[in-house]
Order: C-alpha cells, then sequence, then structure tokens
C-alpha cells in the first residue's frame, strides 16, 4: 500500500482553528493532521492512531485499518463530522 493510496471511505474532520474542515482520505493526510495540528496528543485512539501510521506506510497493515485508528481518533478528540 502507498501512503497517498485512498481509503474507501471519507473520514471528515473539523479541526476549528487548526486547521478548519478536512476530508481524510489517506494515510499521508492523516498522518499530517495527527503530527501537526490535531488538538490533542493523548488518548489511547490518538496514540494507536500515530502507532499505526509506520506500519500502513510499509504496508504492513491495510488501509482500513489506518481509516478505523484514524476515525477512533477524531470521535476520541471531538472533531469527527457526522454528514447525514
Amino acid at each position: 500500500m502507498s501512503a497517498a493510496c485512498e481509503w474507501a471511505f471519507t473520514v471528515p474532520v473539523d479541526l476549528k482553528g487548526g486547521g478548519g474542515f478536512s476530508a481524510v482520505r489517506t494515510t499521508l493526510q492523516a498522518a499530517v493532521l495527527l503530527t501537526s495540528c490535531w488538538p490533542v496528543s493523548k488518548g489511547p485512539a490518538f496514540i494507536q492512531a500515530v502507532t499505526l501510521v509506520p506500519y500502513a506506510f510499509r504496508g504492513e497493515i491495510a488501509g482500513e485499518a489506518m481509516r478505523v485508528a484514524f476515525t477512533a481518533a477524531a470521535k476520541e478528540a471531538g472533531v469527527l463530522v457526522q454528514l447525514h
């Protein structure tokens, strides 16, 4: 898997003062947000997502696993946007 490989589903997040709305589609996009402007730097879901990034880059885990971890981190941080 390539870091730029698109996920099956987009994860919408709103980082408000730290980057605004983003429609995250790849592990690379997720990694940039998690390491540059994420609103929290603690929490089990955040730690899990950050820990999985290098494994996803190397293709050792599926993009779907990274998407699920990123979604959990977004929910934990209160930045996941629920689209209806």
